[in-house]
């Protein structure tokens, strides 16, 4: 378990009668101080002398779907103010919103081993708070073992995480980790670090699309690449394409290809053995 002294990410909207509607908020350790000279809102904390401390935040209109009229979001990475017992998000110095803020921080036990025997993986956890606040949580994964990890998952208050391992990238030395939040502390638990097998490469065909139809005599569009997860990057090079049909059309990223007609099972391949990997759709040539 650790305390996780960073910054605090604020998130949240705010409607035309300006009521405020907040995403739990976790700590991170990286501070931003974006420009939000011109914004109209902050975060506002009170110390328990009274002493206030605010922060700006940025703000920008959204459209809320099957909603006509116009929210704000409003966003910020601001210092963790540790003894604070307030929090208020104001506007132009009219509070918005106000909320306590607890004293104490949170508790979360250790993870367990992570099995990768079965597909996919439960995570669950154990965490409680001396004042009986509400407790969020967010899943996160690392499979350098550098401490970079990446959320896998939006704050939940459940204590449970179902991971399909499929998609997630390989390693000799995975982890997983849940940060649980009180609204102002964050503590982590991990699990102990585990292998899991290197992905294949990703294929992906972006042209034809699945269940196209074409002319004879046009010519079809090929066009793919493949991605590597664990190293985050693209494969633009070892692609070959094929037909059910016609056989072998090529290498590349980007093909035009005039294909008999017939239904064509096109497929790409990409990557290198042994991590390579194939997709295939449909394509329909009208005589």
């Amino acid at each position: 378990m650790t305390d996780n002294d960073g910054s605090l990410v604020i998130l949240g909207t705010v409607s035309p009668e300006e009521d405020v509607v907040l995403v739990p908020s976790f700590t991170s350790k990286l501070v931003d101080t974006s420009d939000t000279e011109d914004s109209e809102y902050a975060v506002q904390f009170e110390q328990p002398t009274g002493e206030q401390v605010a922060y700006a935040l940025s703000a920008a209109s959204i459209c809320i779907e099957g909603n006509p009229r116009r929210y704000e979001l409003i966003a910020g990475r601001v210092p963790r103010v540790t003894d604070a017992q307030l929090m208020r998000i104001v506007r132009s110095d009219r509070v918005l919103f106000e909320q306590s803020l607890p004293l104490s921080a949170p508790t979360i036990e250790p993870l367990g081993p992570v099995s990768t025997d079965t597909d996919p993986v439960t995570l669950s956890w154990t965490a409680s708070h001396p004042e009986n606040v509400q407790l969020s949580y967010i899943v996160l994964y690392d499979h350098t073992n550098t401490g970079t990890w990446q959320p896998i998952s939006l704050p939940t208050t459940s204590t449970t995480y179902q991971v399909p391992l499929e998609t997630m990238p390989g390693g000799e030395a995975c982890r997983f980790a849940v940060a649980c939040s009180d609204g102002l502390h964050t503590v982590e638990a991990t699990t102990p670090p585990f292998s899991h097998e290197l992905r294949p490469c990703w294929c992906i065909i972006s042209s034809p699309r699945d269940g196209e139809t074409i002319q004879s005599g046009q010519p079809a569009i090929l066009c793919g690449q493949g991605y590597w997860i664990e190293e985050d990057e693209p494969e633009l090079e070892e692609l070959r394409w094929t037909s059910s049909l016609d056989g072998d059309l090529g290498s590349g990223n980007l093909l035009s290809v005039e294909l008999q007609p017939g239904l064509h099972q096109i497929s790409l391949r990409a990557g290198r053995a042994p991590r390579e990997s194939q997709v295939t759709v449909r394509l329909s040539v009208l005589d």
